[in-house]
C-alpha cells in the first residue's frame, strides 16, 4: 500500500510540475495564434467591405 501511494505521489509531482506548465503554456500560444488570425479576418472583413477607393484614405489626406 505504501509503495502506490508513493507511485501515486510521484505522478501527482509530475502533473504539477512538468505536464500542467508545459500544457498551459501551449494553450497560451494556441489562444494568442487563434486572437491574432481572428483580427486578421476582421481587418480583411472590413477591408472587403469598404467602398471602391476608400481603402487608405482618411488620414493620409494633406
Amino acid at each position: 500500500m505504501a509503495a502506490e501511494i508513493r507511485r501515486t505521489r510521484q505522478r501527482v509531482r509530475t502533473l504539477r510540475h512538468h505536464w500542467i506548465p508545459r500544457l498551459s503554456g501551449e494553450l497560451a500560444a494556441a489562444e494568442q495564434s487563434l486572437e491574432q488570425t481572428e483580427h486578421e479576418e476582421s481587418v480583411r472583413r472590413r477591408w472587403a467591405s469598404a467602398p471602391a477607393g476608400a481603402a487608405g484614405t482618411g488620414s493620409s489626406r494633406i
